[in-house]
């Protein structure tokens, strides 16, 4: 009979996990209805924003696009996941067939599909650049930068501008004009906007320039200094509430703030450790005792400052 006790923790793991099943909502029969492109479309823009509704119980969406179709693939053109119910992506000139399920953790749909023809272009100011890296509104902690963006098939080169604080703003260097969809720069600390757009030079004509901001931030936040808790004071009850101060002076990027709560002077035994946005926490603690805490402050572009120095208090049984 003792080797049946052994067995108990095992069925308690898989019954967590079969249950888990039910905290998603069941989409497996939902039906997921494409917007755009419409099915059969043939166009000369080569650079498509592919549109579905949204389902509801769905936390992602699997887009995939295959050349020509998924039954007589060649080539797998794109196999992406994404939160929203759109994306951009540039085709070459073909015959595309694509499709989006929608996904949670526990279920998917159905695949919907559609079929479209990308025509070999002959406007190019009817075209798009699609910019790939950095991303929208991008905060970075380096120096060294590279950029990339899609290849315009009807293109023979392209030019690159880079703007201080925005795209109105001063160039910051003369553009260049390049054969490669990509560019590595070193960039000081500070605010830019960089755009691209496409040339048939034999024509000489251009897409729009398609552009993006990005935010060079090399430095570490400030320190943050601690409030409340005061250092060494008593408190009453097991709810508190954790305050400190933080200037933003000469910080590029929005700051979050890291809280770390020990049980010991030493720091070695952590009882919580928590993020929030705001400059106070609260927290409820299990018991009465003597309790350390520090924070520390993190930016957008990944860079953290140290810990604070550490406060004691002591609660008090109510």
């Amino acid at each position: 009979m003792r080797k049946q006790y052994y067995l108990l923790p095992l069925i308690l793991i898989a019954i967590i996990y079969s249950c888990s099943d039910f905290t998603e909502e069941d989409i497996e029969n939902d039906k997921l209805t494409l917007l755009g492109p419409a099915d059969g479309v043939s166009t000369e823009t080569q650079t498509l924003t592919f549109w579905w509704d949204f389902v509801e119980g769905a936390d992602s969406y699997r887009l995939q696009i295959a050349d020509p179709n998924f039954e007589g693939i060649v080539r797998l053109e794109l196999d992406t996941l994404v939160s929203s119910n759109q994306f951009e992506h540039t085709l070459y000139p073909g015959d595309f067939e694509w499709r989006v399920r929608a996904e949670n953790s526990a279920y998917t749909s159905e695949y919907f599909s559609r079929n479209l023809s990308i025509l070999e272009p002959v406007d190019i100011t009817k075209q798009k650049v699609v910019l790939v890296t950095p991303g929208k509104e991008a905060k970075v902690n380096q120096k060294q930068i590279e950029f990339k963006w899609d290849e315009l098939k009807i293109a023979n080169e392209y030019q690159f501008e880079l703007h201080q604080d925005d795209w109105s703003g001063e160039d910051i260097m003369d553009p260049k004009v390049l054969a490669e969809t990509k560019l590595t720069l070193e960039l000081e600390e500070g605010k830019y906007a960089w755009g691209v757009l496409a040339r048939d030079s034999e024509k000489k004509e251009e897409t729009p320039f398609t552009y993006r901001n990005i935010v060079v931030d090399l430095t570490e936040p400030n320190l943050p200094t601690l409030s409340a808790p005061a250092n060494n004071a008593n408190v009453n009850g097991l709810s508190q509430s954790f305050s400190w101060n933080h200037s933003e002076e000469n910080e590029l990027t929005d700051v979050s703030f890291v809280l770390q709560i020990f049980s010991d002077k030493d720091l070695k035994t952590l009882v919580a450790e928590k993020s929030t946005s705001l400059k106070t926490y609260d927290y409820t603690f299990t018991e009465t005792g003597t309790y350390y805490w520090r924070v520390k402050a993190m930016d957008e572009a990944g860079n953290e400052s140290e810990y604070s120095s550490s406060f004691s208090f002591s609660i008090a049984n109510e």
